[in-house]
């Protein structure tokens, strides 16, 4: 479960298949190893299959990729899922060990990329030095 004692980033995204979805994978895939133990769990609603054809083709390793395509209960329950076209918008949340959000950053423009910076100081502050 989530209060496990585990730092978690769960960042969300339209899909895997546009350049700045694509963009953020390769953003958290890439910093994966500096982040120790702090878990990195990537939430589209493509198709499973499109996700590990994609991660496979693209070289995506160090994070967990994940599909809420079947109802998007998950976009629901977070509260990210995009009226507009039923996606999730581009999102990046750092969970606590004991499942609470302590960070979250909802990108408004979808070109954009959320700030991995922040995102990866905050998720860093809140694990034992």
């Amino acid at each position: 479960g989530w209060n496990d004692g585990k730092v978690r980033i769960v960042t969300t995204a339209p899909s895997l298949d546009t350049p700045t979805c694509s963009k953020q994978a390769h953003a958290f895939s890439t910093r994966a190893a500096e982040l120790g133990t702090i878990e990195v769990i990537y939430v589209s609603r493509d198709l499973p299959f499109a996700q590990s054809r994609f991660c496979a083709a693209e070289g995506i390793t160090g994070i967990r990729v994940l599909s809420d395509y079947f109802d998007a209960s998950f976009a629901r329950a977070w509260g990210l899922l995009l009226k507009e076209n039923g996606l999730l918008a581009r999102a990046a949340v750092v969970v606590d060990g004991h499942g609470v959000v302590r960070y979250q950053e909802i990108v408004a423009e979808l070109s954009k990329e959320p700030d991995y910076d922040a995102v990866l100081a905050a998720a860093k502050a809140l694990t034992p030095h």
